[in-house]
């Protein structure tokens, strides 16, 4: 990174340039949640916060066509205390002057709040542009800064995304990030232009729109597309024939846990083995990931962190005839809202494969989906396009790809 990407005032001159004010979020602790709920245990969000989850969904209703991927702002708040593995900062545009501040962030920028606290001034929802969330992980990959974020399709050219950009570089700078890595999704069509945009992978592909060609203005490169794919679940799915016809293949020597909630105690170790496993084994083209560390103790941290977002997991666990993990499944159900659901990880060590257990990992999810949350009604999925063998599955099992989701990186 060179001295010319972070330096200078930029709390003051660049947060008011063009009418853009740059503010950043106060993270709540776990007394101000407290404070910010009504005695009807309802928690209240900031008018900050709720600008930008409409931000949020109107981004999303634009990209994709729906909003299922955005959590209602209680949800999201009560994960922010939650940080003993990663840390968040939120940096917010707006298009005028906060009505009042609760402090100065580290970078000199505004601090506004999170949630509702007694007493504090309301501003108006309708200023908010877009924001920026720069979550950095402190147990491992601490090179990396990821960058999650959105702009309202209403002020897709009023300036924001840049200075927002500029903000983040002194975020990295300050928590000493060398590797940024975004994420951007483009709904599915079909159709391949020319102009299309191909990662290294030879998989996946985005259209030049105007969100990629800022991307690459800021010296991202694409280096991997992930399939968004979603089934819908049909009454007479047929997990009982995908039962059947895995555990022939796989053998009489495998056996399956399911439970959901959290991750039984005896439990948590084979579970963080694959989760360790799964952070080197998954496809990852040029993305600079590295080993991530798992124990029980952040398999009970995940769980927490799960459940005060209002989501329950569904999880499957396949042993060897041994004792020794060989496979698992999760499916992410929001209790917020009924009919969706999520796939998440599904992952098969490597001295199992070939032996259709992701298969049966994910079929016996489902057949215990449609007992526990019977209205669920459609399953989101994300698979790395080069990641052939999963998409096989899932394909097979009904599902469709939706869009594309770009993984971008940048190298400071």
């Amino acid at each position: 990174m060179t001295n010319s990407e972070v330096s200078g005032d930029f709390s003051s001159d660049l947060a008011g340039r063009r009418g853009i004010h740059i503010v950043e979020l106060a993270i709540p602790s776990a007394a101000d949640l407290l404070d910010a709920t009504d005695a009807a245990g309802t928690l209240h969000p900031s008018w900050v916060f709720r600008g930008i989850k409409e931000a949020v969904r109107a981004e999303q209703l634009n990209l994709l066509g729906h909003t299922d991927f955005v959590t209602p702002e209680a949800s999201s708040i009560a994960r922010f205390p939650l940080q003993e593995y990663k840390h968040l900062r939120y940096l917010v545009a707006l298009s005028s002057p906060p009505a009042a501040t609760i402090g100065t962030s580290s970078l000199g920028l505004s601090l506004v709040p999170t949630v509702a606290l007694p007493g504090a001034p309301e501003g108006d929802p309708v200023t908010v542009l877009g924001h920026v969330l720069a979550m950095a992980s402190k147990s491992d990959n601490t090179h990396l800064l990821e960058l999650d974020g959105a702009i309202h399709p209403d002020h897709v050219d009023s300036g924001a995304d840049e200075q927002l950009w500029e903000q983040t570089l002194r975020v990295a700078a300050e928590l000493e990030r060398r590797t940024v890595i975004t994420y951007q999704s483009q709904r599915f069509d079909g159709l391949e232009e020319p102009a299309d945009l191909v990662p290294p992978t030879g998989f996946g592909r985005l259209h030049r729109d105007r969100s990629v060609a800022a991307q690459l203005s800021k010296g991202f490169e694409l280096q991997q597309c992930e399939r968004l794919s979603m089934m819908t679940v049909p009454e007479d799915a047929p997990t009982e024939e995908w039962i059947v016809a895995a555990r022939a293949k796989a053998g009489a020597d495998y056996r399956a846990t399911i439970w959901h909630g959290a991750t039984p105690d005896h439990l948590q170790d084979d579970l963080a083995e694959l989760f360790r496993r799964m952070s080197v084994d998954v496809p990852t083209a040029e993305l600079e990931y590295e080993e991530e560390v798992w124990d029980a103790e952040r398999v009970r941290a995940r769980d927490a962190d799960a459940s005060a977002g209002g989501h329950v997991l569904l999880t499957t666990l396949i042993h060897d005839g041994a004792g020794h993990p060989a496979a698992f499944s999760v499916l992410e159900i929001p209790i917020y809202a009924a009919g969706f659901a999520y796939q998440n990880e599904t992952l098969v060590h490597g001295d199992h494969r070939g032996r259709r257990l992701g298969l049966l990992a994910k079929a016996l999810n489902l057949q215990a989906l449609k007992v526990f949350r019977p209205d669920v009604q459609r399953i989101h999925t994300w698979n790395a396009g080069e990641n052939r063998h999963m998409l096989a599955i899932n394909d097979e099992m009904g599902f469709r790809p939706t869009g594309w989701e770009g993984l971008w990186q940048r190298r400071l």
